[in-house]
């Protein structure tokens, strides 16, 4: 019996609707219970800065300089923030009916694919998979990746087999041109989205329609990007096409301690507020000159490459980790963790589906489907672009996620053609499928590939977000107890001595906070941020001597940082040393004009 993809029709109407409805109600549920999250309101690293951005743009202010992070979901959040004040509430309600509307798009596409019950299978896969509202939850710009990229992938799909025409060629482009905005390395989709376009009108348009639909497409794509690149233009006088963070998130994911996800190097703070400034004045130190922000990330390029050169077995060790690690099952956390929210989000727990269960699926279906190939083609573009961007650089879970779409679609067609052979009583094919299944699941149910492993979330990286979500709030000695926790699993990472450091100062215990410091320049002595924190504790104890050496190594080491001037500034003041402080206001002067006579507050 031989199965067909196509025979049981498109998804009908009321087939969306349902699926719609279901959405919702699975979506309306985690937000009740999020409600009663500790940390629901409470934004930290990636979120505290799209939300500090979108509150800038807002009160009327600009980006003073190219832009570093994607633009896009910045002014999403700030049209959101316009309508209904700064309300998280809002955002959360506007992205989980975003995210309904992409497990409709997802369905309709296996429909359109493989037919009305592969759609149907894939829309309850994309019910199942609890990634999608863990992220519609959060103020970040994965749920909007992932509705653009399924929205693009459902206006290409007519062009396997007709002419798309020049109005959807050029719609398509926009929702490129905003996912690029949204997550820059997607303008690796641009010329194989203008082939997938150019190929399926060729077929029945002729060449001269082939080629008006994918120029089509191209134009509004990088008509889409024009704005931010005259911002860049205008900021930086430089032509940065989206953003100038390439070559710093090239050597995160390549460096000589790289683990094959975010692993910051120790000369960065691993939080967005700090991470341009800390990797721009590291390459002006090491550059010995000023650089722009293209240069800057053209020299860590040049870096990476340098490492991967000088270690080349260390380098290809990496990318094959890093190739199982976008396939792996394991959901990499970088912000908040999946595994830790299902313990306050119950419905989390019961959304189950991992990569480890979809990649296997797609993939049998990708090839049992491979005279389909051609049809399929754009598919399987739009994973092989994702994958190679991901295992270029580094892999998260909210990165990976927007291929999540494609995997589904192929996982409800192989269920569908796993289901028609067990009712065909077919077992050769059976059988040869669950080998299959069974053989390529192991490799991608390996928990810890990069080190760790994030189901035990009760770990470093637990600890450390929910220190910050207490600082930030107040909760000092609850931020303390969790940086204590964080160091019982790694003592020897200097920043986490360093947040418990500074949080044990705030609580007014400074002889614990000169001992945390103390042990943070023991690890890392070349961290600037150790030193001044170390030189405020030991200015505060009244070791004005060596308060001083620690202030004027961190100014060596980040002399474009205006902090460790501006606290040496203050200790001449108490120490009455006016010559000095006057020389060292002369310095900051030149360095921020505006703050040349403030002091340490």
């Amino acid at each position: 019996m031989k199965v067909s993809a196509t025979t049981d029709g498109p998804m009908r109407r009321r087939d969306l609707v349902v699926l719609f409805v279901a959405a919702l109600a699975i979506r309306a549920v985690y937000l009740w219970q999020l409600r009663g999250y500790d940390f629901a309101e409470i934004l930290i690293l990636d979120p505290r800065a799209y939300d500090s951005e979108a509150r800038r743009i807002l009160a009327g202010g600009s980006f003073p300089e190219p832009f570093y992070q994607a633009p896009f979901y910045a002014y999403f959040l700030a049209g959101i923030y316009a309508v209904f004040g700064h309300s998280f509430a809002a955002v959360r309600i506007i992205q989980v009916v975003l995210g309904s509307v992409a497990v409709v798009l997802t369905a309709d596409l296996g429909g359109r694919l493989f037919g009305r019950g592969a759609g149907l299978v894939a829309g309850v896969l994309s019910l199942l998979y609890g990634v999608f509202p863990l992220y519609e939850g959060q103020i970040m710009k994965t749920s909007v990746s992932i509705l653009f990229a399924v929205l693009l992938l459902w206006l290409l799909e007519p062009a396997r087999r007709v002419a798309l025409g020049v109005a959807r060629s050029a719609l398509a482009g926009v929702v490129l041109g905003l996912s690029i905005l949204s997550r820059e390395n997607l303008l690796l989709f641009l010329p194989a989205g203008a082939f997938v376009i150019y190929r399926g009108a060729a077929r029945s348009d002729g060449r001269g329609g082939a080629a008006r639909g994918a120029a089509a497409f191209c134009a509004a794509t990088l008509a889409t990007l024009v704005p931010a690149l005259v911002h860049n233009v205008r900021a930086g006088h430089e032509w940065i096409l989206v953003t100038s963070q390439g070559g710093q998130n090239f050597y995160i994911g390549n460096h000589h301690a790289a683990t094959g996800t975010y692993c910051n190097p120790p000369f960065v703070r691993p939080d967005p507020l700090y991470e341009r400034l800390d990797f721009h004045s590291e390459a002006e130190r090491r550059a010995g000159r000023t650089l722009s922000a293209t240069e800057a990330s053209d020299f860590w390029y040049l870096e990476s490459m340098k490492q991967v050169i000088a270690e080349p077995g260390r380098a290809f060790r990496l990318l094959g980790k890093k190739a199982l690690l976008v396939f792996n099952g394991i959901e990499l956390p970088d912000n908040e963790s999946l595994y830790a929210m299902r313990d306050s989000l119950p419905i989390l727990k019961l959304l189950p589906l991992s990569f480890a269960v979809l990649v296997p699926l797609a993939m049998l279906e990708a090839i049992l489907a491979r005279k389909r190939a051609g049809e399929l083609l754009f598919l399987h573009l739009f994973v092989a672009v994702n994958f190679a961007a991901l295992a270029l650089f580094f892999v998260v879970s909210r990165y990976r996620v927007t291929i999540a779409p494609v995997l589904i679609v192929l996982a409800g067609a192989a269920l569908v053609r796993l289901g028609a052979w067990a009712r065909a009583a077919r077992p050769r094919p059976l059988a040869a499928s669950a080998a299959f299944l069974v053989a390529a699941m192991a490799p991608l149910s390996v928990p810890d590939l990069a080190g760790f492993d994030p189901r035990d979330y009760r770990s470093i990286n637990h600890f450390l977000n929910a220190g910050e979500m207490y600082a930030s709030t107040g909760r000092l000695d609850e931020a303390i107890i969790s940086y204590r926790s964080a160091i019982a699993f790694a003592d020897t990472i200097a920043m986490l001595h360093m947040k418990l450091g500074k949080t044990l100062f705030a609580a007014g215990r400074f002889g614990e906070a000169h001992g945390a410091f103390e042990r943070a320049v023991a690890l890392q002595p070349e961290s600037p941020d150790a030193r001044n924190g170390l030189g405020i504790v030991l200015g505060q104890a009244g070791e004005t001597a060596r308060a001083e050496q620690e202030f004027l190594a961190a100014n060596r080491m980040f002399p474009t940082w205006a902090a460790p001037l501006e606290n040496l500034a203050y200790l001449y003041e108490i120490t009455g040393d006016s010559l000095r402080r006057a020389n060292t206001l002369a310095a900051l002067a030149r360095l921020r004009p505006a703050r040349a006579g403030e002091s340490r507050k």
